[in-house]
């Protein structure tokens, strides 16, 4: 544990068995050492080249949507930006090369420390330095002389930023200890799945939103957010309702990017709801998570109303259900399995719902 102030605070016991088994046993003090460094250092390598895709992201889709002063903005915007990046990965980098000595000792005690310690200290610098920041927002930016007229982008895009650089810091304190026990794959192949995520939320809040330069913030912070979440196995289980048929795409994109192989159908595209709530509406939806997702995993149709009359509601949903996977039968699109199709139909229609949701 650790004594702060005259204060106890316990560590969380660190299974070693646990630990061992995500670094996937990558010993580089024995057996040869070239082809376990291009393993280790491969992954690396094409980290640090994708991380510099979330500016060129950002930058596209701001020069595209919304125009040139948005971009100019950005390029200010992203100087602040960057030093708190700089900073917080190099505090990570460091941290990590403790975190590598104390697991390749099989000191866990130390390990646990370590890790706890880190965290606290360079996440409480990081939360100090953004508070600061967001407090003397503006005479910083007239310190590195911003143009007046770009002032407004800079100042709504850093605002958000600068929150969810906690977000930021989280992730890269995570990718730093996978990176450090020898896991480098796992950290690239959650960088990937956060670069897949922005994309599309820096293009359905910018493009279809009309959200501005505020939406690129809100896309990058997000992703940071979402993949430190997924990193630690903490994201939620999420149903996405779309007001807007013309959602149903991206949406369906989006939820892919955050999946699990333990939990079917973990983040999925909801039904139709509200002015979507219609036969068009309904089959639609479906036709956008069977072309993007898997209709198979799919909870149904919902109502807020928990009346009898609502009854009527899921029978409707049943049977345009019915309809649509039957239209797709006779055109041979799928297989004419009475045994299947019963349980694609009744897993939709309660069976999925009762496992998402823990009915007993």
């Amino acid at each position: 544990m650790i004594v702060a102030s005259g204060r106890f605070f316990p560590l969380p016991e660190l299974n070693p068995e646990e630990v061992l088994s995500v670094s996937k046993h990558v010993h580089l003090t024995s057996g040869p050492i070239t082809g376990q460094l291009i393993r280790l250092c491969l992954p690396l390598l094409a980290a640090n080249v994708l991380q510099q895709l979330y500016n060129i992201i950002n930058s596209l889709v701001v020069t595209y949507y919304i125009g040139g002063d948005a971009f100019a903005a950005l390029g200010v915007a992203e100087s602040v930006m960057n030093l708190f990046i700089y900073v917080i990965t190099g505090a990570c980098m460091g941290s990590s090369v403790l975190v590598a000595r104390f697991f390749g000792e099989e000191n866990f005690p130390r390990l646990r420390q370590q890790l706890f310690v880190s965290g606290v200290l360079i996440g409480g610098t990081v939360l100090a330095a953004v508070s600061l920041t967001l407090l003397f927002l503006n005479p910083l930016l007239v310190l590195i002389q911003t143009p007046p007229e770009l002032m407004g982008y800079v100042t709504d895009y850093l605002r958000i930023i600068l929150v969810g650089m906690v977000f930021t810091f989280a992730y890269n304190y995570l990718a730093a200890t996978l990176r450090a026990i020898g896991n480098t794959q796992a950290a690239l192949f959650f960088l990937l799945i956060s670069l897949g995520y922005n994309l599309g939320a820096a293009w359905v809040l910018v493009a279809q939103l009309g959200l501005g330069i505020q939406g690129t913030a809100l896309a990058t912070s997000s992703a940071q957010l979402l993949s430190a979440l997924d990193l630690t196995e903490e994201c939620p289980k999420t149903i996405l309702y779309s007001l807007n048929p013309a959602d149903n795409a991206q949406l369906g994109t989006l939820l892919g990017c955050f999946q699990s192989d333990e939990i079917p159908g973990k983040i999925q595209h909801g039904s139709a709801w509200w002015f979507n709530d219609t036969k068009t509406g309904m089959e639609e939806q479906m036709k956008s998570l069977a072309s993007l997702g898997l209709l198979g995993n799919f909870v149904g149709m919902l109502t807020d109303s928990r009346s009898f009359l609502s009854y009527a509601r899921h029978d409707y949903f049943r049977r345009i259900l019915c309809n649509l996977i039957g239209h797709w039968v006779e055109n041979g699109e799928y297989p004419d399995d009475e045994n299947a199709l019963g349980k694609i139909i009744s897993d939709i229609c309660y069976g999925n719902a009762a496992r998402h949701f823990k009915i007993p």
